[in-house]
């Protein structure tokens, strides 16, 4: 029984609406339902004029669902964009020394700075976490976990001491992926991060190649 609420108290925040028609669902059930039970002391037109008003805020509800739904997906077809234009694949392809299969200190900046605004995006639920997934979530992970200690050294070098804020949205939606991740594969994430470390040199590679 945990394990289901566990997965329940993680499932719920993204999917608030939907679980809101949900219990707006069975409120309207309960409302015609009501007579033949008592439950609800109301003539039929009280009924029907209660029950008129809910489908009419849940309609109007559901349009405005659909607009941030629509919202959210140009936005991440932005970032999409962004993070595939030949400027960006550019800053991508130097973010890396391929040969020692580390992050050039001198040029990681680029693209972390660019996975940071996505991960801000994330925390003020402009973008859904499933959105980051389809889209993002290969590389916020995968980034993330081989810039370790490259963003060790960030954040005590622009400030003289260590400065935890910087990249501290990236940090915290790499842990939320990763467990999303861990939910979605029945896996624990110490699996996960061991799959990661045994292909570093396929994804530098592939990241660090021309063209």
């Amino acid at each position: 029984m945990r394990i289901y609420w566990s997965r329940f108290r993680r499932w719920l925040p993204g999917h608030l609406t939907d679980f809101a028609f949900f219990l707006l669902f069975l409120l309207g059930i309960g409302l015609l339902l009501s007579p033949y039970f008592g439950w609800i002391d109301m003539n039929w037109e009280a009924r029907a004029a209660l029950f008129s008003g809910l489908l009419a805020g849940a309609v109007v509800w559901w349009q405005v669902y659909l607009l941030v739904r629509q919202l959210a997906y140009g936005a991440v077809l932005e970032l999409e964009r962004e993070w595939n234009s030949s400027e960006m694949l550019k800053k991508r392809r130097l973010a890396w020394i391929v040969e020692k299969e580390t992050p050039n200190p001198e040029t990681i900046e680029g693209v972390l700075e660019f996975l940071e605004k996505v991960s801000t995006l994330e925390r003020d639920k402009y973008i859904t976490r499933e959105f980051i997934w389809d889209t993002f979530g290969w590389y916020i992970s995968r980034y993330f976990y081989y810039c370790k200690d490259a963003i060790k050294e960030l954040r005590t070098y622009w400030t003289g001491k260590f400065d935890p804020t910087l990249y501290c949205d990236l940090e915290q939606l790499y842990r939320r992926l990763m467990q999303f991740e861990a939910d979605k594969r029945n896996l624990e994430v110490s699996a996960i991060e061991e799959e990661y470390h045994n292909t570093k040199g396929k994804f530098i590679r592939a990241e660090g190649a021309d063209g």
